[in-house]
This record gives structure tokens, sequence and C-alpha cells, in this order.
């Protein structure tokens, strides 16, 4: 789906995650939630150890399947305070996604059959300012098989907090 989504200065009741505690903490296993947190930032400013896709040319960060991770492409993107935009999460036939105040939860659906997140996942942030629309694109690993650790940044978005049953909450949560 098409979630409209406005970056908010101050998401209450949602508090920032603790990123002091909880940075660099690496998922270790397929998680049942994903927390990010929607920054506004740029494909240049990505923090991550996914390594980048350019093309059908690999760049290290390469995952189980010998795969780059990670990818981002944007045109006309940058992002004002308060601006909205428009978030498409798509991962296959899985959708399963709440935007709530500045951030983003991807979960698990048990009702079908699908208890962890997806394996990758395609972000389409678009702008929605008139002549100045513009948008960014990201494809990232998903499922903890591959470098995924908090405090990480895709593009705009921040990887903040996770849930998974060997390690329980980790970072946000939502509370």
């Amino acid at each position: 789906g098409n979630p409209v989504f406005q970056p908010d200065p101050d998401p209450d009741p949602y508090p920032d995650p603790d990123i002091p505690e909880d940075d660099g903490v690496i998922c270790e296993e397929r998680a049942e939630k994903l927390w990010f947190q929607f920054t506004g930032g740029l494909c240049a400013d990505s923090e991550n150890e996914q390594g980048v896709r350019r093309g059908r040319r690999l760049k290290g960060g390469k995952g189980g399947n010998g795969k780059s991770q990670f990818s981002c492409e944007e045109t006309n993107f940058s992002v004002s305070e308060g601006e909205v935009v428009d978030i498409d999460i798509n991962a296959g036939d899985f959708e399963y996604v709440k935007v709530i105040g500045n951030y983003i939860l991807v979960e698990g659906d048990p009702s079908t059959g699908k208890s962890t997140v997806p394996t990758n996942m395609d972000v389409i942030i678009t702008r929605r300012v008139g002549s100045g629309s513009g948008g960014q694109a990201i494809t990232l690993h998903s499922s903890c098989s591959g470098a995924l650790a908090i405090g990480q940044t895709f593009g705009s978005l921040m990887f903040v907090g996770f849930e998974n049953g060997a390690q329980g909450p980790v970072g946000y949560s939502g509370k």
C-alpha cells in the first residue's frame, strides 16, 4: 500500500529510539518485527554493512546468496521538515506495514502463515511537492542473515529496533 507519511519533529507519544544503549547490536535471527525511523536522509548518507548494488556489478557486503544486499537511488530528493511524503513498502506478497509517528513497523502476520519479516524489502518514498517532486528507491536485505544492526541507515530510513525469538525485543519497540 501507499501509507501517507508526514515526518513529525516531535512524534509523542513515541519516544526517540535509545540508540546509544543498543547502537550496533546485530539482529542475529530472522525477526518477527523490524522498526525503522524516517529521517529524510539521502542515499549518500547511508551507513550500513550490506554493500552497495550498482546495476549488475556488486561491491562488498555480500550475503549468503552472494548478492549485494543494499541499493539506494534518488531523483530530486530533499525532504523538508513537516513535508508530506508517500511511502510504499513491497516485499513480494508480504505487505504488513504500519506507519506510527516517525516510525515504520514491518512485522510478521501469523494469520497468513508468515510469522517473520520478508527476506528483502523494496521501499519507494515519493515527495508530493508539485513541480519539485522527486523520490528515493531503497532495497535492503531484511531477514537478518546479512548485516543488519541498530543505528545503520539506508537512505531515509534508520534501523532502530527488532524483535526475534533468540534476542527478544532490542532497541526501539514502539513503546
